[in-house]
C-alpha cells in the first residue's frame, strides 16, 4: 500500500487543500479547487470535471457533437456540390468553409469520444491512464515499480463498458474480477 507523510495509507489520501481523505479515484482540481470523486479530467469545453457524476452525460455529449458534426458535413458537402456548378467563387469559398471547420472540431470531438471509450473499456479513467504510477491501486507493488493492475477491470471490454453504462465510472474496487 502506498504511504503518506505519517506512514498511513490515509495520510497518503490526505488532501492538503480540502483537509479531507479522498475516497480511491478522486483527486483535487486545480480548477475547480474541490476534490472530486472518480476524476477523470477537468474538460475546458463544459468549464468542469469529468467525474463520477458527469463521466455519462459527458460522453452524450460528445456522441452528440460528433453525430451533429457528421449530420452538418452531409448537408454541406451537398450544398458544395450544387454550387461548384456556378461560375461564382464566394458561394463556393463559404461553403469549402463550412465544412473546413466543423471538419476540425468534429475531428476533435471524434477523437476524444475514441479515446473516451478506450479508456472506458479498460475501465480506466484519463487521470488514471496518464498517472498510474502515482497510484497504489494501480500498481502490483503498491509503489508504481511492480507493473500495472486494474482492480477496477471486469475482465472484458465488453464488461466494462456494461459496468459504466449501468452504473458509471465505480469508485469502490469491491467486486471486480479482472487484474489488467
Amino acid at each position: 500500500r502506498e504511504r503518506g507523510e505519517g506512514g498511513s495509507a490515509a495520510a497518503a489520501r490526505l488532501c492538503v487543500s480540502c483537509r479531507v481523505v479522498r475516497e480511491v479515484r478522486s483527486k483535487h482540481c486545480r480548477q475547480c479547487d474541490r476534490c472530486v470523486v472518480a476524476f477523470d479530467h477537468h474538460c475546458p469545453w463544459i468549464g468542469s470535471c469529468v467525474a463520477k457524476r458527469t463521466h455519462r452525460p459527458f460522453i452524450a455529449f460528445l456522441l452528440t457533437a460528433a453525430v451533429t458534426v457528421a449530420l452538418w458535413l452531409s448537408v454541406a458537402t451537398r450544398y458544395v456540390a450544387t454550387v461548384t456548378t456556378s461560375l461564382s467563387t464566394m458561394p463556393l469559398f463559404w461553403a469549402i468553409f463550412a465544412i473546413a471547420i466543423p471538419t476540425l472540431g468534429g475531428g476533435y470531438a471524434v477523437v476524444l469520444l475514441l479515446q473516451a471509450w478506450r479508456l472506458l473499456g479498460r475501465a480506466l479513467t484519463t487521470n488514471e491512464a496518464i498517472n498510474w504510477r502515482r497510484y497504489h491501486y494501480l500498481s502490483r507493488d503498491g509503489n508504481g515499480h511492480g507493473g500495472y493492475k486494474n482492480p477496477f477491470d471486469r475482465g472484458s471490454v465488453a464488461a466494462n463498458l456494461r459496468e459504466f453504462a449501468v452504473r458509471g465510472v465505480s469508485a469502490s474496487v469491491g467486486g471486480s474480477r479482472g487484474g489488467g
